[in-house]
């Protein structure tokens, strides 16, 4: 049988972020789509094991980055907006807690504990190619199977 993977925080929060209420699973990655009118990009931060005495319990940060594509000249600010409001949504304190990720057959189970938004969306200003983007920082617990 051959060596299950460890997922990274990226894999994580890409999983997890997919099941939010309002969230097009196509619409989230760790690279930007080709084509979207709307789109969550993840990032990792840092990544860390939380116990050094359980190899099983990890977390660590990422940001997301909240894309809106405009078809005008104008920037679509609103709907970068919304998707930040979704993903924060996701990140309350009514949040189920132990949630079980399947990332595939090539990694080892992952249980989400929590997700935790670290400061509020801000407005990123300034994109070349006229995007809205909104960004905020999450922290991600889990334990790995």
């Amino acid at each position: 049988m051959a060596e299950l993977y460890f997922a990274d925080v990226e894999k994580v929060a890409v999983a997890w972020t997919k099941r939010l209420a309002g969230i097009d699973p196509a619409q989230v990655a760790t690279n930007l789509p080709a084509q979207s009118p709307g789109f969550v990009q993840i990032r990792a931060l840092a990544a860390r094991t939380a116990d050094r005495d359980i190899n099983a319990k990890r977390n660590g940060f990422v940001t997301y980055d909240l894309w809106a594509v405009s078809t005008s000249s104008k920037p679509q600010w609103g709907a970068a907006a919304q998707l930040a409001a979704l993903c924060r949504a996701g990140m309350g304190e009514d949040q189920p807690f132990g949630q079980d990720l399947d990332l595939g057959a090539a990694y080892r189970p992952v249980r989400v504990q929590a997700v935790y938004a670290e400061n509020e969306p801000r407005r990123v200003d300034g994109d070349p190619a006229g995007y809205a983007r909104y960004t905020f920082d999450a922290f991600v617990d889990w334990i790995q199977g």
